[in-house]
């Protein structure tokens, strides 16, 4: 008895925390599990909801009360990373992210990863650009290793055809080395182009690359929020794993799918 309610009690702590990062805006899985434990008086880590826990209440939060908001902000987050990525891509970015997974809500930004040893190269580049930018320093933690980068922030205006000219929208730029690790979910400019022409209603297939080898997934598993809420958590459930931290501030989720075929 003393399990299942334990087990209960994460399945709310979850809800709560994706609650949390879809309505607050709170940047990824950790910060929304501690915001939680503060609220909840939890001091015990073993008594909180894991990464994967968290995800499978967000994919099931935003199917029930942002059926029609998120997926629109989803489409538009990943069209402004095809014009960044398009703009970036003779230094080969990598979009990474709740951009990517699928889970972006209204506070979520554009991550690119770019792994290359001309961080100079393209910071002059990007100098010579008409667009906004400010560079920085992003500090976490990928593949077990703490990394602190360089970092620059781009501001994109409006879409050509869009009245608003004070709209802008910002993307991030991690500078990776390349003997860096890298992200296990990452997608390049072609994988994003058919998963926005796929959300768009063309059914295509989405290669992914993990660790630099290409892969297959079903678009099922990155459009979840189409189903509905009950399948959402299960196929979440089924299909997504993930370590119990984040990789870093302005990164939510290091997801490792299981290599399974969609028929």
């Amino acid at each position: 008895m003393a399990g299942r309610r334990q087990h209960s009690n994460r399945h709310h702590l979850a809800y709560l925390a994706a609650r949390l990062i879809a309505e607050d805006g709170l940047p990824d899985f950790a910060s929304a599990r501690r915001k939680v434990a503060r609220q909840q008086g939890i001091r015990n880590e073993r008594d909180l909801p894991d990464d994967r826990a968290i995800a499978a209440a967000l994919r099931s939060f935003q199917a029930l009360y942002q059926p029609d908001v998120q997926p629109q902000r989803l489409r538009d987050l990943r069209a402004l990373a095809v014009r960044a990525m398009t703009l970036l891509q003779e230094f080969d970015p990598w979009l990474v992210g709740p951009v990517l997974t699928g889970m972006a809500g209204a506070h979520a930004q554009v991550q690119l990863h770019v792994y290359s040893d001309r961080v100079k190269d393209l910071q002059l580049f990007v100098l010579g650009v008409d667009l906004p930018c400010q560079f920085g320093e992003w500090r976490g933690e990928v593949g077990g290793r703490v990394l602190q980068v360089p970092m620059l922030e781009l501001m994109f205006g409006p879409p050509e055809g869009q009245d608003d000219d004070e709209d802008q929208s910002p993307v991030q730029v991690i500078l990776f080395a390349s003997s860096d690790p890298r992200q296990g979910e990452r997608a390049r400019l072609p994988q994003v182009r058919r998963l926005l022409s796929e959300q768009d209603g063309r059914q295509e297939d989405v290669g992914l690359a993990e660790d630099g080898q290409e892969r297959e997934v079903e678009h099922a598993v990155l459009h979840a929020t189409a189903l509905p809420s009950a399948a959402v958590v299960a196929l979440t459930q089924d299909v997504l794993a993930s370590d119990d931290g984040p990789p870093g501030d302005g990164f939510a989720l290091k997801i490792e799918p299981r290599r399974r075929s969609w028929d």
